[in-house]
């Protein structure tokens, strides 16, 4: 049985300025079960500008990505639903020091990394679907992913060029760690961090 719960008073529909039909749920076991309905929502998501993604990205991503993702410790996803229809998920997990990307983090972070990396969230993913953009569904899995950690802080990477992303980012209490960095790719990244002394510090929607 898979674990998913809509928070009470937490991720309600008039509080993000979104439809009563939307609900969000948390799941952190079983995780596997909604793999297709990531798959769908990941297609619908990166095949249309600015990514362009094809067959062979998703294909990466369903069959090595996906899966090494769900196996990290202390992961878990949250999902927006349209009724039956998913519109949105967020995900992430707890930092290690044995993950791939731990000395990448910490050449990045320099010498911030110890403050920043101790007890961290790794923020993986937020997408949602063009249609349902602009209407607090973004906020609502963001607030609730962060919600559902204990974690004193959390980090993500963003596209250094995806300016609107970056000041969603920044109303949401982010700020850049550091500018134009490499993950391995042709793309440059900044570093973005938020303090999480509390599941309650996590900033809400008015």
């Amino acid at each position: 049985m898979w674990a998913a719960a809509k928070d009470d008073g937490g991720a309600s529909a008039e509080r993000y300025l979104m439809p009563s039909s939307v609900r969000i749920d948390v799941v952190s076991e079983n995780v596997a079960h909604h793999t297709q309905d990531v798959i769908r929502l990941y297609r619908r998501v990166y095949s249309g500008a600015p990514y362009f993604y094809d067959a062979a990205d998703f294909d990466l991503f369903e069959t090595t990505y996906w899966r090494h993702q769900i196996a990290e410790p202390g992961f878990v996803l949250t999902l927006a639903w349209d009724n039956e229809a998913i519109i949105g998920m967020a995900y992430g997990w707890t930092f290690s020091v044995a993950s791939k990307s731990a000395r990448l983090l910490s050449l990045h972070l320099d010498n911030n990394a110890v403050a920043w990396l101790d007890n961290c969230f790794i923020f993986a993913e937020l997408s949602v679907v063009p249609s349902w953009r602009r209407r607090g569904v973004a906020t609502a899995l963001h607030d609730q992913l962060l919600k559902a950690t204990s974690h004193i802080s959390a980090l993500l990477y963003v596209l250094a060029s995806d300016q609107p992303v970056i000041r969603f980012y920044r109303k949401l209490g982010w700020s850049i760690l550091a500018k134009k960095v490499s993950q391995n790719s042709d793309r440059h990244y900044h570093l973005m961090g938020r303090r999480l002394s509390s599941a309650e510090d996590v900033p809400k929607r008015q």
